[in-house]
């Protein structure tokens, strides 16, 4: 991603409750059924393998990545699948992966198993701008920067923005409870978008947040 973070004029805290399932661990073999218990409604992929990063979608049973490649759980060293409500993320410890899944619940008051955390959404720019591709599967952007020599093929609806950023959610909680320091204990992706209009407010009014 750019180094580049583009965020609201005004940037405030949304308060809401997350219910949050850490400590997650699954085998190679566990990989497909943990992602399909977490995530069963369509979302985004993205893994890191040995040899490369590649983006993918998922339909709440199987993924189409970008790169027309299945899913190979002992390449992968690390994934999130996430929606606009939910992410799941896990990294390879050993032969198995651990995690977590974090989900963002409607406006309720908290109870043992959810946080009350704040919450800042960030837009940020990704390498590349759009590039028509014949070769370019049906619902993904091909992204190229010529002068970095770098691309990608990313999941979302060509919008002929020419850029596009990925949105990620800021967790907002306690850091140290000696000082009541506050400052960010995690943050979880939340979707691609194009940069054109503004896309951030525009994901807020469309995927409602329980704010």
């Amino acid at each position: 991603m750019d180094l580049q973070i583009l965020t609201q004029p005004e940037l405030k805290p949304e308060a809401g409750c997350t219910l949050l399932h850490d400590s997650l661990h699954c085998t190679e073999d566990e990989l497909l059924a943990t992602m399909q218990q977490a995530m069963p409604a369509p979302a985004t992929l993205v893994l890191w393998r040995r040899q490369d990063i590649v983006w993918g979608t998922w339909d709440g049973q199987s993924a189409t990545l970008a790169d027309g490649s299945a899913i190979t759980p002992r390449l992968v060293q690390e994934l999130r699948l996430f929606d606009a409500s939910a992410e799941l993320h896990l990294t390879r410890c050993g032969s198995g992966f651990l995690g977590r899944h974090v989900r963002d619940l409607p406006d309720g008051a908290p109870d043992a198993q959810t946080r009350p955390w704040d919450r800042i959404d960030l837009l940020a720019r990704l390498w590349g701008q759009e590039v028509q591709k014949k070769t370019c599967p049906r619902g993904f952007v091909y992204l190229e920067d010529s002068e970095r020599n770098i691309h990608m093929t990313i999941p979302c609806a060509s919008s002929g923005a020419g850029d596009y950023g990925l949105c990620t959610r800021n967790y907002v909680g306690t850091a140290c409870e000696a000082t009541g320091q506050a400052g960010y204990v995690d943050f979880r992706f939340l979707a691609i978008v194009p940069m054109a209009k503004s896309a951030l407010d525009e994901l807020k009014g469309g995927h409602p947040h329980g704010n």
